[in-house]
């Protein structure tokens, strides 16, 4: 493995060549399930940030790790694990996985599933969250059930991700999205759909704060005491519209 620099609260990692630069990770240090599931994701991150397979060396590199980033009873009992799934040679990626599996049975007891969906179902866009930012979270969320017990409940399907996604939108949107189909079952096009009304809902909040015309360019010509319309005033001459030379326009760059 690539040598490490460790701080107070991260251990920095070294790329091996696939990726530019070092990643920080922070070491679980106890905590409830919803840590431990974000240290997993944090841990899959690592795993395909350094490069790592299943070949035996890489096997025992990512038990290292690991190792690196564990401590206390959580460390103990990962190593004893892993060594008891490790039968013989060669190690696997699975020996590795098994031993997390006990951890994940300690900080994630049965019930955890439904605590997670709990969190899925009530979040909620807020007038300062835009809908990318609220993609990401639930995304997230949804992430976090990958490590959760396989024999604690079912996973989410994607009709309830769906309707739970639509649930955690404005109300007036939900109305003009949902009707659409009569079953959704494709989150990147639910996505799609709540873009278009942020975006709709942001033009007619620009339009709706643009000033007015002045009211006397709305109003008739005023008559003179005859009855007559004043006769209009000579146009004033122009010097007619000069063309910018090519390339004078100002652009935005896209960096």
């Amino acid at each position: 493995m690539e040598k490490k620099e460790q701080t107070e609260s991260t251990v920095r990692f070294k790329s091996r060549g696939r990726f530019k630069g070092t990643k920080d990770v922070k070491p679980f240090r106890s905590g409830g399930w919803r840590k431990w599931l974000e240290f997993q994701v944090e841990l899959r991150r690592l795993y395909i940030f350094l490069n790592l397979d299943d070949s035996p060396d890489e096997v025992q590199d990512f038990r290292e790790v690991v190792a690196q980033l564990l401590s206390g009873r959580d460390l103990d009992d990962f190593l004893e694990r892993y060594e008891n799934e490790r039968a013989d040679w060669p190690p696997r990626i699975g020996d590795v996985v098994a031993a997390l599996e006990g951890l994940t049975r300690r900080y994630c007891p049965l019930g955890t599933r439904d605590l997670l969906h709990q969190e899925i179902r009530g979040l909620r866009k807020t007038r300062s969250m835009t809908v990318e930012e609220f993609d990401t979270r639930f995304h997230y969320l949804l992430q976090l059930e990958r490590w959760v017990q396989r024999d604690d409940g079912s996973s989410m399907t994607i009709t309830d991700q769906c309707r739970h996604y639509s649930e955690g939108m404005p109300r007036s949107w939900q109305l003009q999205v949902v009707p659409q189909r009569s079953r959704w079952e494709n989150l990147d096009k639910l996505k799609t759909r709540y873009l278009q009304c942020e975006r709709v809902e942001g033009s007619t909040e620009r339009n709706g704060n643009a000033p007015t015309r002045p009211k006397s360019q709305d109003k008739p010509p005023r008559k003179d005491g005859h009855g007559k319309k004043p006769s209009a005033p000579s146009p004033t001459p122009t010097t007619g519209n000069k063309k910018r030379p090519p390339g004078s326009e100002g652009r935005v760059q896209v960096l």
